[in-house]
């Protein structure tokens, strides 16, 4: 089992140069809240932030810390660089006044009666299972040097680019397939199963929302959603999500062109006799935080509403699919344990 170890493992690495090359404003930011008696930071001095980039400028969200369902501090959005820092005045409930750069930042921010003092400094956090091997009698479903477990939906050969260790989704530009959607599934089936999968989103600034990086790893008709949610609140159509059905329990996302990892445990509805008797159920580490719990699948990801209740769900064993949805997400590193 994966332990929950990826934020503490790592917890202030600071002055490191950020994965993400070409916005040096865009990342994580760890550091400490002084002289400010307000909850928790009377009993915890640590702060965060997250800077992601947007159609309408940066959004800046400073909160208690990484990984938690909480209100943020404060949430700033559409703001510009000026002379390569990000200046807030008197933002959120404590009146965050300040600015913030590549290297970090610093802020006051007031109850109204004390007055606190804020330094950031960049980081770039990894997760715990980055580049994890495949153990003794797991299937590598992808070595980083051929597709030979993949194809296309259509059982045709798989068309993604390789190169560096990872592929990455593209388009085929041949013949009939010329155009075509091109989600792969593996060759085999599965059941019952633990999974490691690595996979890098690139950084699209100027989408939003489906269309910022979109892809998905399936298990039959069931998607955990693949997404840049940098920053985001983390819902229903998130990273980390099973989609359309429950959200992130936290969002565990880190910033796009940074490699990422999903670590996921998928038991097989249950049938007697033809008849279902219990929803699939899933276990999720995202970057090692636990970001679902035995989440059921009532239905199937991919099902409009007024068809749930009618949703025949598949027996198992399923293909395992990887999503194009016009997208250039890479992955690596996938190897699988069957139960």
């Amino acid at each position: 089992m994966l332990k929950h170890y990826f934020y503490t493992a790592i917890a202030a690495i600071f002055g490191c140069a950020c994965a993400f090359a070409n916005d040096h404003l865009v990342g994580e930011y760890a550091g400490t809240i002084e002289n400010f008696k307000r909850y928790p930071y009377d009993t915890n001095r640590e702060i965060a932030a997250q800077i992601s980039k947007h159609k309408d400028g940066y959004k800046l969200r400073i909160m208690p810390e990484f990984d938690k369902r909480s209100d943020a501090e404060v949430l700033a959005c559409g703001l510009k660089a000026e002379g390569g820092v990000l200046k807030i005045e008197n933002e959120g409930r404590y009146k965050f006044c300040g600015t913030i750069g590549e290297g970090g930042g610093s802020f006051t921010c007031s109850d109204g009666n004390k007055k606190g003092v804020v330094k950031l400094k960049k980081i770039e956090r990894k997760s715990p299972s980055l580049g994890e091997k495949a153990p003794e009698g797991a299937i590598v479903l992808f070595g980083g040097e051929n597709a030979d477990e993949w194809e296309n939906e259509r059982g045709k050969p798989c068309v993604w680019k390789i190169s560096n260790g990872a592929m990455t989704v593209a388009k085929s530009n041949d013949g009939d397939e010329k155009g075509k959607n091109q989600t792969i599934r593996t060759k085999r089936e599965f059941k019952d199963f633990k999974i490691h999968l690595e996979f890098k989103i690139p950084h699209m600034p100027d989408k939003e929302s489906q269309d910022r990086a979109n892809s998905g790893f399936f298990t039959g008709p069931y998607e955990i959603q693949i997404l840049d949610s940098f920053g985001a609140e983390g819902i229903w159509n998130d990273c980390g999500a099973a989609y359309r059905i429950m959200p992130p329990q936290v969002n565990a996302s880190l910033p796009p062109e940074t490699w990422q990892t999903y670590d996921i445990e998928f038991a097989a509805p249950k049938f007697e006799n033809g008849k279902l008797k219990e929803y699939a159920k899933v276990n999720v580490w995202h970057n090692g935080v636990k970001v679902h719990s035995q989440t059921e699948f009532p239905h199937g990801t991919s099902c409009p509403q007024p068809q749930r209740k009618n949703f025949r769900h598949p027996q198992p064993p399923y293909k395992l699919k990887l999503q194009d949805h016009g997208n250039p997400v890479s992955f690596r590193n996938i190897w699988i344990v069957e139960k």
